[in-house]
């Protein structure tokens, strides 16, 4: 992933699923078909809103409600406008 002028946010599309108890989520880059190597799992569904919150994957009311449509299917996925601010490497991603 290369950086962008201005330290501008890149869409990131987060995709979850609920595997047991548990949740995964897989980060793929805009326009993408492979995941990115960085993959997260979380013990509660709260986990999953605080990341979509802090990642600007909330915008609205109809993005809030999809998200919680897709909790309850125990599948789902948003775009998320991060940023390489503070980054060491190019390949983290850090949430805004």
């Amino acid at each position: 992933m290369r950086h962008r002028q201005n330290d501008e946010p890149v869409r990131i599309y987060l995709r979850y699923i609920r595997l047991g108890t548990s949740w995964r989520c897989e980060f793929l880059q805009d326009g993408a078909s492979a995941p990115l190597p960085k993959i997260l799992n979380f013990a509660s569904a709260d986990k999953l809103r605080d990341l979509a919150e802090r990642g600007g994957g909330l915008p609205n009311l109809e993005t809030k409600q999809a998200l919680d449509m897709g909790i309850s299917s125990g599948r789902g996925g948003l775009y998320l406008k991060l940023t390489h601010e503070g980054a060491p490497h190019e390949t983290e991603i850090y949430v805004r």
